[in-house]
């Protein structure tokens, strides 16, 4: 039998972690929320949203143990698309999903990344960048959901 068949795996640095382990959880929930940013790059062309998926990765290496750092000047890129940007101001709260595809595939990705989010947020992250980044981003797909109701 495989490691990954008694549920361990490696992680930078440390064999034979087990998969319950919150690190690769919080993996599995970033990996989950990173699917989800490619459906929302598919429906919307945001070239913001590559941006957001390149940065993404260096957390993910970061919760896995690689020596990486978040790139800042994504992370002012996106504050400064929130801040100058007019999405129509709707309150994506007060609508139920399912307007139409995209609306629905940002709202999917914004669920994806409060539950990376909310795991992330458990962990010893010393680099406070890194929860500031996954939550702008929720802000952004939230202001960009608007655009689509």
């Amino acid at each position: 039998m495989k490691k990954g068949d008694l549920g361990l795996t490696d992680l930078i640095g440390e064999k034979s972690v087990k998969k319950s382990d919150l690190r690769v959880r919080v993996l599995a929930y970033l990996e989950d929320f990173m699917a989800a940013l490619g459906m929302v790059k598919l429906k919307t062309q945001d070239n913001n949203i590559d941006l957001i998926q390149n940065s993404l990765l260096s957390v993910m290496q970061i919760v896995s143990g690689a020596k990486a750092e978040l790139n800042l000047t994504t992370l002012a890129g996106i504050e400064d698309v929130i801040k100058n940007s007019d999405f129509g101001g709707k309150n994506t709260a007060a609508q139920l999903p399912g307007c139409n595809e995209t609306e629905t595939a940002l709202r999917n990705a914004l669920a994806k990344c409060h539950l990376a989010e909310s795991y992330l947020t458990e962990l010893n992250i010393t680099d406070s960048s890194v929860l500031a980044f996954i939550n702008h981003s929720g802000k952004y797909l939230a202001a960009v959901t608007s655009k689509y109701i």
